[in-house]
């Protein structure tokens, strides 16, 4: 809605000698209408009534799939998607020009990644724009359901280059972020090998966290991490479109490293002074074979967790102090 100035008047109440406070917001003038039409929605005719309603305890969080519904219907009334496709706000993604999008993903991508992507996305929007995705996509294989995120995320990527809106792509995120990403962790060990996480926290302050994903070559069996960051890592229920890019800027920008890179210099620390195995190395890396990651997994996750803290502190990092502000 634009960023809020709120700008307070006082005035006397001549009756009763309280003091009032007239409260301004901006808006940008072009999500008035948004504005109004959200407002309208819930019932309320002004802005006064809103503000009403929230000082008697009237107004609730919302749930995240309630969130989920309010985002598509402020895509919709963003005004692109009643222009350029009409109709109800729940089936923008089925009145696009389909032929229109595979040429696009063409332009961008190889033919037969290109010609994926617009079958998977025609196959499984329903289902992933429907009431509660999870239910059908948690039935398909691991690499079923990343072909299907990375074809709503192309879908997205399209339809901010067509209409230059990012509420789609916004709309995409936040149910990847809901129903795919939100997964419930495994209460089995980490040698468990379904695709939930598998956490195992140490008394050296280290968690490992087994994860056991496969996509296509690219492999991510175990990670390890000071137990304060896994922490507050948790405790975020997701990350912003505009967070991402603040991590790319300090990385990539501020510190001259690439997101790449850093996988490479994570392996040179575990590996630096044969710190590490090789074979131990690699399963944190993801280019371990899958019998030789489950065997270190099961058996040799204490070993690593300590060779991991040794490793840092032999770099001056503490991982003990490791917690994020």
């Amino acid at each position: 809605m634009g960023v809020a100035d709120v700008q307070a008047v006082q005035q006397l109440d001549a009756t009763s000698g309280s003091k009032w406070k007239t409260i301004g917001v901006k808006v940008k003038e072009s999500e008035l209408g948004i504005f109004n039409k959200q407002l309208q929605r819930f019932g309320w005719q002004t802005l006064g009534d809103l503000v009403k309603d929230l000082m008697v305890g009237k107004i609730e969080r919302m749930s995240p799939d309630k969130e989920i519904e309010i985002m598509k219907i402020q895509a919709q009334a963003g005004g692109l998607l009643t222009s350029h496709l009409g109709g109800d706000y729940s089936e923008f993604y089925k009145k696009i020009d389909h032929e229109d999008f595979k040429q696009w993903l063409k332009n961008n991508y190889h033919e037969h990644t290109a010609r994926s992507y617009c079958n998977y996305f025609l196959r499984y929007s329903d289902i992933f724009f429907g009431p509660n995705p999870a239910n059908e996509l948690f039935k398909l294989a691991p690499h079923k359901r990343s072909w299907i995120i990375q074809s709503m995320r192309r879908f997205g990527d399209y339809y901010f280059f067509k209409y230059g809106t990012k509420d789609v792509k916004q709309v995409i995120l936040r149910i990847i972020e809901r129903y795919i990403h939100g997964k419930e962790i495994c209460a089995n060990n980490v040698g468990c090998r379904c695709d939930k996480l598998h956490v195992v926290h140490k008394q050296n302050g280290i968690t490992g966290i087994g994860i056991n994903w496969i996509r296509g070559n690219k492999k991510c069996y175990l990670t390890l991490m000071p137990t304060p960051v896994w922490q507050k890592f948790r405790e975020r229920s997701s990350f912003s479109e505009a967070e991402q890019q603040a991590a790319n800027k300090i990385t990539k920008h501020d510190a001259g490293i690439l997101y790449i890179a850093m996988r490479k210099i994570h392996y040179n620390v575990m590996r630096f002074n044969a710190m590490m195995t090789f074979e131990q190395a690699d399963v944190l890396a993801g280019r371990a074979k899958s019998t030789s990651a489950q065997f270190y997994v099961a058996y040799e996750l204490d070993k690593m967790a300590e060779k991991y803290k040794e490793a840092w502190q032999r770099f001056g990092v503490n991982t003990g102090e490791m917690a994020i502000v």
